[in-house]
């Protein structure tokens, strides 16, 4: 597990999972930040797409590992 620290001193413990989603989350919008000033519209469109998509994903575990206790937030 990870542990992030959060504002007003929160932390909060992430599993492996979510952390790899997180990663990819940052590495697609890297690729779309580049490809988008390279001039490749295209790629990245595909790549801001597809980290919107795992940006409601991460969101939507994140809500139900809050609400079912599996997400520790001291």
């Amino acid at each position: 597990m990870e542990q992030l620290r959060g504002l007003q001193g929160y932390s909060f413990k992430f599993n492996q999972t979510e952390m790899t989603m997180l990663h990819w989350i940052l590495i697609l919008l890297l690729i779309a930040a580049v490809a988008s000033l390279l001039g490749f519209r295209g790629v990245a469109g595909a790549s801001a797409g597809i980290a919107k998509i795992l940006i409601f994903i991460v969101l939507v575990v994140l809500i139900i590992a809050l609400f079912t206790g599996v997400l520790i937030v001291a």
